[in-house]
């Protein structure tokens, strides 16, 4: 059974379903490694910030910024980060797989 500490930020660019480890903060986009390089050498985009998720929820320069990130399953944003599972994850995550103990009892830290 897939639990939500399997759930991951997905890209929002490619459709290999790959892992996105980074934001880019002006298009508000979730980018895998792939996609990122493409994104830094794109004439429209290379000047944009760029910054792992990991940083981002880690050290936050405003609360804003952690909150626009999406979850992939849901399209709701990230407004928990479970400790014991490492991960982001949205309200409707948090209370959807709560039944099958995917976060009963964890440690999450409300990102509001």
């Amino acid at each position: 059974m897939k639990t939500n500490c399997d759930l991951k930020a997905k890209c929002d660019i490619c459709d290999e379903n790959h892992e996105a480890i980074y934001r880019c903060l002006q298009c508000e986009q979730n980018l895998c490694e792939s996609m990122v390089k493409v994104h830094r050498n794109m004439k429209v985009s290379k000047d944009h910030k760029i910054i792992s998720i990991h940083e981002l929820v880690s050290f936050p320069t405003s609360e804003t910024e952690i909150v626009r990130i999406l979850c992939s399953e849901h399209k709701e944003p990230f407004k928990l980060f479970d400790e014991d599972c490492q991960r982001l994850i949205c309200n409707l995550c948090w209370y959807i797989h709560s039944d099958n103990n995917g976060h009963q009892g964890h440690k999450c830290i409300n990102l509001q």
